[in-house]
């Protein structure tokens, strides 16, 4: 298996995810200058159907051509205590598994593989 990138540099909280704007991802944010909170306007957030097309039109096709868990270091930069599992697909896309889609932790991944119902986290 070839070297994949690390995970530490795929996290860049002003970056896109799949495209769609991080601002809009969250039910609210605060203005750290004023302190207020603010919410999205209902028509800006994305619908179960817009986050399926998006996902699907980057997802449905790919091959796994990868697997292994975060290292150390990577799981540190996420500031984690725990290692994710990592799949990586054949255009270099890296799917990792969180504990919430805040990026708290990370996560195990559930199959319904009868041999292999659950990939945990390494502590």
């Amino acid at each position: 298996m070839k070297e994949r990138k690390p995970c530490l540099q795929i996290r860049n909280k002003s970056a896109p995810f799949f495209g769609i704007p991080s601002r809009i991802c969250h039910a609210g944010a605060t203005d750290t200058r004023s302190g207020e909170t603010t919410r999205p306007r209902r028509s800006s957030i994305p619908s179960r159907k817009d986050w399926t097309k998006t996902i699907a039109a980057k997802l449905v096709g790919r091959r796994i051509v990868g697997f292994s868990y975060m290292t150390k270091e990577e799981a540190a930069s996420q500031y984690w205590q725990d290692r994710a599992p990592v799949l990586e697909l054949d255009d270099g896309t890296l799917l990792y598994a969180s504990a919430d889609d805040e990026g708290n932790n990370a996560g195990a991944l559930f199959s319904t593989n009868e041999s292999l119902p659950v990939i945990p986290v390494m502590r």
